[in-house]
């Protein structure tokens, strides 16, 4: 592709025309390496919708010469900008990303504070644990359900476990099976009780991961409370989470 169609294919991320703005992404995407140096130009445009999808394009092209530009983004005036800013960093997989990212979950945005805490997963990040433990306490349950499974995927002690346990009664839904579920990854027999506990929350998904948590922690004790909610669980689905956890126990 020659620098002329680049020029007017970055022009046309301001496009009025959200499907031409798409396609011109999707074009400069395809065209890889030439076009990574007008994309991080193109972070300085004065128009959001130019810098989100340069944001957005580098980071699917992949090319690390991106990573210093963005880590700048992530201080734009706009949320959008920021959240793809962060997303990039992660599919990039460089190192250097991780510090600012870190600094970025107190963003203003609950999107780009999330959107880093999935960066950081990504990058594999497990300097970045004891910093993500202190945001399961977000103001916005997305966050705080996207920092648990970060938490999970990246591993832990067992003062991680216990860190993640404290929050296991978080008051959205979702949020709780987040957590029940990472303590499960974590297996770290130090969140039993807690894991225990929560076999008689009220929404089935925290009590099907429950079963399955009791199991990856390998909780002997829990072989007759899972006995006993075999035949008092109304679910199905956490009968069956409860039949499997049970078999890898008792073997």
């Amino acid at each position: 592709m020659t620098e002329l169609t680049i020029e007017i294919l970055i022009k046309q991320l301001a496009n009025v025309d959200e499907d031409v703005r798409q396609g011109a992404g999707v074009q400069l995407i395809e065209t890889g390496e030439s076009a990574v140096p007008p994309l991080m130009d193109a972070l300085h445009s004065d128009f959001p919708e130019t810098r989100y999808l340069a944001a957005w394009a580098l980071g699917e092209i992949g090319d690390k010469r991106a990573v210093l530009p963005l880590i700048t983004a992530l201080h734009d005036s706009n949320a959008r900008v920021q959240d793809w800013a962060a997303r990039a960093l992660g599919e990039l997989g460089d190192e250097r990303a991780i510090e600012p990212l870190l600094d970025t979950l107190d963003s203003p945005f609950s999107s780009t504070r999330r959107n880093a805490v999935t960066a950081l997963g990504w990058l594999h990040a497990t300097e970045a644990v004891p910093e993500l433990c202190k945001h399961l306490a977000d103001e916005d349950p997305d966050v705080r359900s996207a920092v648990a499974e970060a938490i999970g995927k990246l591993g832990g002690d067992a003062e991680v476990a216990t860190m993640l346990s404290a929050h296991v009664n978080d008051t959205d839904d979702w949020v709780r099976v987040s957590i029940v579920k990472s303590l499960g990854d974590l297996g770290n027999i130090a969140a039993e009780d807690a894991i225990i506990n929560v076999l008689e929350d009220d929404n089935e998904w925290v009590r099907y991961h429950a079963a399955l948590a009791l199991a990856s922690v390998k909780s002997a004790k829990a072989i007759d409370i899972l006995s006993k909610r075999m035949s008092q669980d109304s679910s199905e689905n956490v009968r069956r989470a409860i039949s499997g956890a049970l078999q890898t126990l008792e073997k």
